[in-house]
């Protein structure tokens, strides 16, 4: 690796070939989905707060919100960030500890949306955008997430930059420089899950990301060690199990492997292992919810950490709490949206005083209990069922469903894409499938239109 890490990044940046077919299908499915939770989170609470403080009465511009109005790119992309991130049924990306596509997805239609042509670069620049996530990801370390910083709202602006000036401009220089000026863009910690603010902090990151990587195109620069030097987003905010990025300057695509990982649930990522275990043994053994005493999963420390609400009180709580995933999960053999409203999250509160209420125990991994070849920071879920005829049932879970070795059909796609935004969208799905970036960009339109 030559130069500075923002250097290197953007060097390879402008040098990445034209994208296959299935490179450009990746992307594509990825960017369908995030247009789906956006439209999902159109009426959400954090939405409408985006839309009043983030951008300025009565401004005006090209770029479209999901709310209806329109305004300048980086309002649009606070807003549809927000609401694309506001159920929490958008896709994780394990690299880059971020709900990647949350932040990239709004901020690339919001800017290619306020120059005509840009839309022709949206899917190579989403899978740049993945890419520096993975780079900066790997720059910071795991650590980063452990110790509880929000990587959507940090790797996620600071990668999503990249994407932006990749998109407008497409040079080495104003990649680099981009990753450069999203340091000071860049924050959030998940001290604020189960709140409004973590949706908030998708649309806050691509926000900052828009305005970062216009500045960048405008031939703004920041300090070039700003990534890894002194008093750098690495030294104030990693734990010292960083790499230097090189295994992402490389023909290897993040979009192509690990990929995002698509949710099969509107939970927390951290719930999705231990639902999946519990899947796969209802599969193997067919048990059912009234047969199970209690359910033990052990995790790692970091998923621990973003499962706070042992008993939680609103429908954002129960999101992030474990025991109401797994507990609703069993006696549903399902978590649907509907499973996240406030009503139901009441019902739950009565249901979980009855006698035969299932247990549920939570714990992290102990480093001496790990199987070999895994690390506490990124460990395998390990989930044991016990029924009441004395039996205990295990399960080992590395990747949750939807993974890039056991992926989503494309019926379960187009389901998911049919609940977010309703029957009548059908026709734009069917559109959205084969639709290069402009087309994509036009369903957006439509289905924000066919909202008011």
């Amino acid at each position: 690796m030559t130069g500075t890490p923002a250097e290197a990044f953007g060097t390879w940046a402008a040098l990445q070939p034209r994208l296959t077919a299935a490179q450009e299908r990746l992307a594509r499915d990825a960017i369908i989905d995030t247009v789906a939770c956006l439209v999902l989170g159109a009426d959400d609470a954090s939405t409408r707060s985006a839309e009043q403080v983030l951008t300025s009465p009565g401004a005006t511009g090209p770029s479209t919100m999901v709310t209806g109005a329109s305004g300048p790119p980086a309002a649009a992309a606070s807003v549809n960030a927000t609401a694309a991130h506001a159920a929490d049924f958008d896709d994780n990306f394990t690299p880059g500890m971020s709900h990647a596509s949350a932040v990239l997805v709004p901020a690339l239609l919001a800017v290619a949306e306020a120059e005509p042509g840009r839309a022709d670069r949206l899917l190579e620049s989403y899978v740049v955008g993945l890419q520096a996530q993975a780079y900066v990801g790997a720059l910071v370390g795991y650590g980063h997430y452990v110790w509880g910083w929000h990587g959507t709202s940090t790797v996620g602006c600071i990668g999503t930059a990249a994407a932006v000036a990749h998109l407008c401009d497409g040079s080495a220089d104003a990649v680099g420089r981009a990753l450069g000026i999203a340091v000071s863009f860049a924050g959030g910690t998940k001290a604020q899950f189960g709140t409004p603010m973590k949706a908030l902090h998708a649309g806050l990151a691509a926000r900052g990301a828009v305005e970062a990587g216009l500045l960048a195109v405008a031939g703004v620069s920041a300090h070039p060690r700003a990534l890894e030097g002194p008093q750098g987003f690495v030294a104030l905010t990693g734990r010292g199990d960083g790499t230097d990025g090189s295994e992402w300057l490389t023909d290897t695509l993040a979009v192509e492997r690990p990929g995002v990982l698509p949710k099969q649930y509107p939970s927390c990522g951290s719930t999705h292992l231990v639902l999946d275990a519990i899947a796969d043994l209802v599969e193997a053994t067919g048990f059912t919810a009234s047969e199970v005493t209690g359910v033990e999963a052990t995790i790692g420390p970091a998923g621990l950490g973003s499962l706070p609400y042992r008993e939680p009180s609103n429908a954002l709580e129960a999101r992030f709490s474990m025991e109401y995933c797994v507990r609703t999960f069993l006696r549903r053999s399902t978590l649907a949206l509907a499973d996240f409203t406030e009503a139901r999250v009441q019902e739950y509160r009565t249901e979980v005083r009855e006698p035969e209420q299932i247990e549920v125990i939570l714990c992290a991994w102990d480093d001496s209990d790990l199987p070999p070849g895994f690390s506490a920071d990124r460990p395998p879920h390990h989930v044991r069922v016990h029924l009441r005829d004395g039996r205990t049932l295990e399960h080992v879970r590395v990747l949750p469903r939807g993974n890039v070795d056991d992926p989503f059909s494309d019926e379960q796609r187009r389901r998911k894409f049919l609940d977010c935004c309703g029957r009548g969208s059908e026709p734009i799905h069917a559109r959205m499938l084969t639709a290069d970036g402009p087309g994509l960009l036009a369903c957006m339109r439509a289905l924000v239109t066919g909202l008011r």
